[in-house]
């Protein structure tokens, strides 16, 4: 299936450009795709009366983990009459294969664009509750992708909404290692706080990551405000202050309308004006003629953006939460300020104290300990029952310190000794996901803590925040399920071990020299 001949520039093109690019978020309707293509070209048409172009149909997948139509079927309608469909790939429903075969059957069929995340956990259902995969985490589905296509244009997301430092930094971190893994361009999650936006863009400069970044606004309904006010909505934040005067203008004649556009052209004129690569436009019940007056209003608001950056500061201030730089200077970015990313080593651990020294004695590579393990492990993987017996020994231990799971691909080291198979709901390996709420899980609702938080404060502790940034841990071998992990490590048959015998193999030969 080909692109029209003369359709308006898609997304990739117009942020390689360096134009300021437009996306509109739809749930697939379930009507069919037929009808959410007619919807989609009623607000093309939208825009082009304001003199804009949507540059590409933002397609959610399953959102909010319950069940909805097929985005992929949507997006080849859309395709069929020359618009540009962004497809939304979760890593909750499906396993790796499913993933890459999804994205290699769309990319056959000339979709290019996807919007790659972990995904809301399943909800509820009239037939219960649907199990959850998470194979992957979003940072290994996006490497994976791009390697399976490389052509498409994948985008991540980036959730700066986050009141305490473990959570935010957490957050920047992962972008890192998402846009090192081949990730095209940042959508931020939905927020009104206008400071926080300004910290992803600053952070990314900061770090001299090139890389476009999205802005996010969302028209809400005054039931879609007060869940995510209420922590309803794992990731979405919308400030108390900002509630108090969205009900007042909820008792106006035109039932606040008028105030949730211009809260949403102010906000996309900041974007535009602050230098943003583009704007996510979504919410329920926004209909074409709402899109094509406030992206009139933001054309008229143009480089009066700083006084709107002021009126939205007011409309949602600043919170006593952790920030990564300094207040920023009214109408101007990026934020001017030291950024705190290598933050100070308090609040050390002595168990990951411990078990740093254990691991440079046992299972560092280069340690005269590892060789000696990994010829003990020769001997006990000949034997079947002394194999069974340390496997046992080891798990009854690992159990005891971390809550082991059995299996048999162990990412402690890489999460500072927590472990993601107990700890996490979605098994995240490279960084928390963004539902988190005040440092608190958003599956477990009784009060835990998200185990990313405590993988941050052990390796901020240690001076460890670059592995962190930089690091990347692969997907787990399910086929090493109830074996020994330590007999994997040593022999060289999970995630890490096989890096370690390179390294070994490295060390030994320099040895030699």
């Amino acid at each position: 299936m080909r692109e029209k001949p003369g359709m308006q520039a898609n997304l990739s093109e117009a942020l390689k450009a360096g134009s300021f690019a437009l996306t509109l978020e739809l749930v697939p309707d379930e009507k069919g795709a037929s009808r959410t293509a007619d919807i989609a070209q009623s607000f093309a048409a939208a825009a082009a009366e304001a003199g804009r172009s949507i540059h590409a149909f933002s397609l959610t997948d399953n959102a909010g983990g319950r069940q909805g139509a097929s985005a992929d079927a949507a997006a080849l309608e859309l395709l069929r009459r020359g618009l540009c469909p962004l497809v939304h790939v979760t890593c909750r429903d499906a396993n790796r294969l499913a993933i890459m075969s999804r994205i290699r059957g769309l990319r056959d069929a000339e979709v290019r664009h996807f919007f790659i995340v972990t995904g809301d956990y399943p909800a509820d259902s009239p037939q219960g509750r649907p199990a959850a995969v998470f194979d992957l985490d979003s940072v290994q589905a996006i490497r994976l992708a791009k390697s399976v296509a490389p052509d498409i244009f994948a985008g991540a997301a980036v959730s700066p909404f986050k009141e305490t430092e473990a959570e935010l930094m957490g957050q920047f971190f992962k972008m890192e290692r998402k846009a090192a893994a081949g990730a095209d361009f940042i959508i931020c999650q939905l927020g009104y706080e206008m400071r926080r936006f300004l910290e992803a863009k600053a952070y990314l400069e900061a770090r001299r990551l090139d890389i476009p970044l999205l802005g996010n606004i969302f028209v809400p309904t005054s039931a879609s405000a007060r869940a995510m006010n209420f922590g309803r909505v794992p990731g979405c934040v919308f400030p108390d202050d900002l509630l108090i005067e969205f009900e007042k203008a909820a008792a106006a004649p035109d039932k606040g309308r008028s105030f949730r556009l211009e809260l949403a052209a102010s906000m996309l004129a900041v974007f535009q004006g602050a230098g943003f690569s583009g704007a996510h436009i979504g919410g329920f019940g926004l209909k074409p003629a709402d899109l094509s007056h406030l992206l009139a209003r933001a054309a008229e608001i143009g480089r009066n953006w700083p006084e709107a950056l002021e009126h939205l500061s007011r409309l949602s201030p600043s919170r006593r939460g952790f920030y990564a730089f300094s207040p920023p200077v009214a109408g101007r970015t990026p934020l001017e300020a030291a950024p705190a990313l290598q933050p100070g080593r308090s609040g050390r651990s002595p168990f990951y104290a411990v078990m740093r020294v254990v691991y440079r004695l046992i299972f560092d590579p280069r340690s005269a300990g590892f060789r000696l393990m990994r010829s003990f492990y020769r001997v006990v993987d000949s034997c079947k029952p002394l194999a069974r017996l340390f496997h046992g020994l080891e798990w009854c231990m690992k159990f005891a310190l971390f809550r082991c799971q059995d299996c048999g691909d162990c990412a402690l080291h890489d999460m500072a000794y927590c472990c993601p198979q107990a700890k996490c709901f979605k098994h995240q390996r490279n960084g928390p996901c963004g539902g988190s709420r005040n440092g608190m899980c958003e599956v477990d609702t009784s009060g835990r803590p998200c185990v990313w938080t405590e993988v941050y404060r052990r390796m901020k502790a240690a001076g460890e925040l670059d592995r962190l940034r930089n690091g990347y841990v692969s997907p787990r071998n399910t086929a090493l399920e109830g074996t020994s992990g330590w007999g994997n490590y040593f022999m060289g048959r999970d995630h890490a071990g096989a890096g370690s015998l390179l390294h070994a193999r490295s060390a030994k030969e320099t040895e030699k020299g």
